[in-house]
């Protein structure tokens, strides 16, 4: 492990097991500071490593401007955009662990908010247990893309031919990955299952609105892909969020839905209860076969999902012989 201020570097032997990788503090944290909270860090590392294969973690990335050192990652391949922070009226986002490429071999960078490793060290044993908790969740990715590339050999960060099936892939995978990550770190923090069903309410509303917003206006103006950017981002994220809640609650035992049925509420209102159910069988499928799956179309079931969601909303999204997607919008 190699740990990076500003100004300095210091150096740490890994734990037994694990591959050398970088603490970076980007313009965040003086050296003293670093040399506390690096070693934390790393415990969190070896404890994630007992049971997730961790060998491909490149390092960590803890920044004052979150933001910009995302935009700034070097990922070694000709990504076609830089990484941004999630953006939702409801929440933005402060951690990410992209795919990243070095001297040919796929890694996962660890890029959080500053607060983070500060709360590592602060009095609040509630911030502490989110910091912990959210380092171990962003692990959780780093195992889930080295299970997903030893299991599918040459999948990943690879453009998938079937243009239908990418651009809705483009939106769905999200679910899997948040499923995967939350599920594994869910005991080190058991009190996040009312958060996340309340973000994914949330999601619920956004979706809705802006999904009868866009065609309203398509009936006016006939802008089909705002429609298309709709349906296939907002459902995207109801998806991915739905993921960190199905995740977080099989990950502990728990059921999904709250006692006093606001969940159940919302879906029933939007027409989706079983479409929410069916998604929750669905992703945790993929995980009960990790490792063993036949094909890297096994997560297209997801995308499965996404024009199932988008049809209730009476939008059809389906195969063309032209164009790498059709869609038909019904009132």
């Amino acid at each position: 492990m190699t740990e990076q201020t500003e100004q300095e570097t210091a150096e740490a032997k890994p734990s037994s097991g694990l591959p050398e990788y970088e603490i970076i503090f980007k313009d965040c944290a003086d050296q003293e500071s670093a040399d506390r909270i690096a070693p934390i860090v790393s415990g969190i590392v070896k404890g994630m490593a007992e049971f997730l294969p961790l060998g491909r973690l490149d390092g960590f990335t803890f920044a004052n401007d979150y933001a910009a050192a995302l935009a700034e990652l070097d990922r070694g391949f000709g990504a076609t955009s830089a990484l941004a922070a999630t953006q939702e009226d409801f929440g933005v986002g402060v951690a990410m662990s992209p795919t990243i490429m070095r001297d040919g071999v796929i890694k996962t960078r660890v890029v959080m908010d500053a607060w983070f490793a500060y709360a590592l060290l602060g009095d609040s044993e509630d911030d502490r247990s989110v910091a912990v908790h959210t380092i171990a969740h962003e692990l959780g990715h780093v195992g889930c893309h080295l299970i997903v590339e030893e299991a599918l050999p040459g999948v990943m960060l690879q453009p998938i031919p079937d243009g239908f099936a990418s651009i809705l892939y483009r939106h769905s995978s999200a679910c899997w990955d948040e499923y995967f990550a939350s599920r594994w770190s869910a005991p080190l923090n058991r009190k996040l299952t009312a958060g996340y069903r309340d973000t994914v309410i949330s999601a619920l509303k956004q979706a809705d609105g802006r999904i009868r917003a866009a065609k309203s206006r398509f009936w006016h103006d006939g802008d089909l892909e705002l429609v298309v950017d709709a349906v296939l981002s907002d459902l995207g994220s109801v998806m991915k969020f739905a993921g960190y809640l199905y995740g977080h609650a099989d990950g502990i035992n728990e059921g999904v839905y709250d006692d006093e049925g606001q969940l159940a509420e919302t879906l029933d209102e939007l027409g989706l209860r079983d479409w929410f159910d069916d998604l929750h069988e669905r992703v945790s499928g993929l995980f009960e076969r990790a490792g063993n799956w036949e094909d890297f179309s096994d997560f297209f079931v997801l995308n499965d999902s996404l024009v199932d969601a988008a049809s209730v909303y009476k939008v059809v999204c389906r195969r063309a012989v032209d164009t790498p997607m059709w869609v038909d919008i019904f009132e």
